[in-house]
């Protein structure tokens, strides 16, 4: 069974759709003496492999010329942003696919809902004042939670496009976000170095981590 994909670029105002073909765990390795071409996981790289025609063992390695991963088919282009996008995400049933876009001084700064079969705009969420950096759905299809420059997270009806939460506390821009598989807490990641944990229904912070001074920022 194929795996539908969702991709896009840096700088790109489109999402690209396509399928992986059902190995797509396995990647195309070329043994270096015979020209064999063998299928093996994607775990086994780093590892000495044999081929098994010539019996040459070799390392399998993601930069090696001798190797390549098995390729997507675009079906579906996506366009509408005025701006870069920044995450693309798609419904548990995959019936929809999200997208993010915006950056700094940039006019989108939207969440946009699309039909995958169709390719068109289902559903458009406004309300961050930033780029948001950040989307997940949630795993019963009602909710979608996204994290931006404004510093906040939001909580989004999936169906009216509604805002339906707001998580207020970061000091930095907000990288990322996550939420629980049963929908009730959401978790934001910051440039502030800080991982908060948050209630979905009352937006209030549960929990909260925080990073020594001078590491890297937090992310989900």
């Amino acid at each position: 069974m194929q795996e539908p994909v969702a991709s896009w670029a840096v700088e790109s105002w489109a999402v690209a759709l396509g399928v992986l073909p059902a190995d797509a765990s396995r990647s195309i390795i070329t043994c270096p003496r015979c020209r064999k071409e063998s299928r093996i996981a994607i775990a086994h790289f780093g590892k000495t492999v044999e081929c098994p025609k010539c019996k040459k063992t070799f390392q399998a390695s993601t930069d090696s010329p001798h190797s390549r991963t098995a390729d997507s088919k675009e079906v579906q282009r996506l366009e509408g942003h005025g701006d870069p996008i920044n995450a693309v995400a798609f419904s548990s049933d995959a019936r929809f696919v999200a997208s993010a876009s915006g950056r700094f001084l940039g006019a989108d700064n939207t969440i946009r809902l699309w039909d995958p079969k169709t390719g068109q705009e289902v559903g458009r969420f406004e309300g961050h004042r930033g780029g948001v950096n950040s989307i997940v759905c949630s795993p019963n299809r009602r909710r979608l939670v996204s994290g931006a420059d404004d510093k906040t997270a939001r909580l989004w009806d999936l169906k009216s496009g509604r805002e339906v939460g707001r998580f207020d506390g970061h000091t930095g821009v907000v990288l990322s976000v996550a939420i629980s598989p049963d929908g009730r807490r959401v978790l934001s990641s910051s440039t502030d170095e800080t991982l908060r944990f948050w209630d979905a229904e009352t937006t209030s912070e549960i929990r909260r981590f925080k990073r020594d001074i001078g590491h890297s920022p937090v992310v989900c």
